[in-house]
């Protein structure tokens, strides 16, 4: 059974469980999702969905956070439909993240909207201010396994980006992105 198909299935369960965590504190459902990091399986899918449901802006259907993932200020998150975030990635929401419909995240993967700044020579540079800047991925995206996607970074639709690169700025709609930092490795055809 594929994964849209399993949540549809267990949708009103599923909800209602989130229906049900949502009346504790933000920082008891934050406790339970780190609690939740490691369980193995589809249920443990559901559960983390449910905890999500209660702390994002937004959260649409089928959105499957795997095992091993953290998620920093979740509360900062908007996502849409039918994503799937693969095990061991990092996502940093404390500048905003909007994570729109059809997007597979893989393994491994680290997305940050903060940035240590580290231009006053006469301050240490782990004491100096972090800055905020949103991150947009729009719809249709596939992130490869490892890839850092940096604070501030907007990716257009139906954007690929190879494994292991590193995203800043606008990437634009269908190009096929690599390297460190990306470049566009060639245009996506469209029949």
């Amino acid at each position: 059974m594929r994964g849209r198909d399993r949540f549809n299935r267990y949708k009103g369960l599923i909800l209602a469980l989130a229906k049900a965590l949502g009346i504790l504190p933000l920082s008891w459902r934050k406790c339970l999702m780190n609690a939740a990091v490691g369980m193995p399986g589809h249920g443990a899918i559901a559960f983390r969905y449910a905890l999500l449901k209660t702390m994002a802006r937004k959260l649409g259907d089928n959105v499957a956070v795997h095992r091993y993932c953290v998620l920093i200020a979740p509360e900062k998150m908007t996502l849409g439909s039918n994503i799937s975030i693969h095990p061991f990635c990092y996502i940093d929401a404390t500048g905003g993240i909007e994570i729109s419909s059809d997007v597979s995240i893989a393994h491994s993967t680290s997305i940050l909207s903060t940035s240590h700044q580290y231009s006053d020579p006469n301050v240490k540079i782990k004491d100096q201010p972090v800055s905020e800047g949103a991150v947009q991925i729009m719809s249709n995206v596939w992130i490869g396994c490892g890839v850092r996607i940096l604070s501030g970074c907007r990716i257009g639709r139906g954007v690929i980006i190879a494994a292991g690169g590193v995203a800043r700025g606008v990437l634009t709609d269908n190009n096929v992105y690599g390297g460190v930092p990306v470049k566009v490795l060639k245009r996506r055809v469209e029949h």
